[in-house]
């Protein structure tokens, strides 16, 4: 009924129903940071870093793992960044607050309006942002597709030479892994890895991989004497959704390793012979929860002692606990 809400209730609501991502997109912050599907990530508009503030656009979330400041409204992201109180906050997405009296029909229907031209503006964003983002993903499974057509065995490369000399790798190597040589001069020649399920094809040898869509990029040195002096030095090209790196298959055991990285992965199942998995980032290794086979009967999880690798892995962890599947934890410095 028309008077029930007092015109501040309706400010207030009017915050609240401003998203994070609009907020976002706004500040600008949006454009300093990577990512894909909406989840993102970079240096945190507070205490700057790389990577530590986190954000989904879509179920509105943000976070950072280093000042602590996350929330799921765009009130409390205000003030996070502002540093401010709540009707501070409120004032920033709404505009100055009310009298108090209780608002008049006109009032009402001049809120309501502005509401609904709110919402229809929101929405228009929404639809287009998203628009934006399908497209960059089918440019970029695209791209993943022809860097993957354009590899080489890996066999006598330098991408190679890096696994074998550098890391130790004595291991064979999978075909999920192969060379990508430079095109042009100001390209890194690199390793290249597939993010896709694999079958194995005899005891042990696995099948070429299936369907590439994405990929990931380990930048190395023109002689294979380390990883390329630039950074980033790892790539993920294209969103690899919750698939993994299959470097190598379960053992008899039913024995898994999942690792962070591409060269933990491979140390881990040359030292165990459990099959191998690598997530190709902290961030991605809760994904796999979902996608590890049903007959797997056992996890071991490396994970880097950081706070990325221990929410990685925890998440990862908690999730194969509630398939019932057994798991392990290592840390790796």
């Amino acid at each position: 009924m028309p008077g029930k809400f007092t015109a501040r209730d309706d400010w207030i609501e009017i915050a609240r129903s401003t998203s994070t991502a609009s907020v976002l997109f706004e500040r600008g912050i949006v454009k300093t940071l990577k990512g894909r599907n909406g989840k993102l990530a970079g240096p945190c508009p507070n205490c700057g870093g790389r990577d530590r503030f986190a954000v989904d656009l879509r179920r509105g979330l943000f976070g950072c793992r280093v000042c602590r400041i996350g929330g799921s409204d765009a009130i409390s992201l205000v003030m996070a960044l502002d540093r401010c109180d709540f009707l501070r906050a409120v004032a920033t997405l709404a505009g100055p607050p009310p009298d108090g009296r209780r608002e008049t029909d006109d009032d009402r229907r001049a809120r309501e309006q502005s509401a609904a031209e709110r919402r229809q503006r929101l929405e228009r964003e929404r639809i287009e942002r998203e628009a934006r983002e399908a497209e960059e993903q089918r440019q970029q499974h695209g791209k993943a597709r022809w860097l993957w057509s354009q590899r080489q065995p890996i066999g006598g490369t330098i991408a190679e030479r890096y696994l074998r000399e550098v890391r130790g790798i004595v291991c064979p190597l999978p075909p999920t892994l192969a060379f990508l040589p430079p095109r042009k001069p100001e390209h890194h020649p690199a390793m290249i890895a597939a993010f896709a399920l694999t079958d194995e094809i005899e005891p042990g040898l696995l099948a070429e991989p299936r369907h590439v869509e994405a990929v990931h990029l380990t930048l190395l040195r023109a002689d294979g004497s380390g990883k390329a002096d630039v950074e980033p030095n790892k790539i993920i090209v294209a969103s690899p959704g919750d698939l993994p790196i299959v470097l190598a298959p379960p053992n008899d055991l039913l024995g898994l390793a999942v690792a962070e990285g591409i060269e933990d992965a491979l140390t881990a199942h040359q030292a165990t012979r459990l099959g191998a998995w690598a997530a190709g980032s902290a961030g991605r290794l809760t994904r796999h929860a979902s996608v590890i086979p049903y007959y797997i009967e056992a996890v071991t999880i490396h994970a880097h002692a950081d706070d990325a690798g221990r929410d990685g892995a925890l998440g990862l962890a908690e999730g194969l606990d509630r398939r019932g599947i057994e798991v392990r934890m290592e840390g790796l410095s």
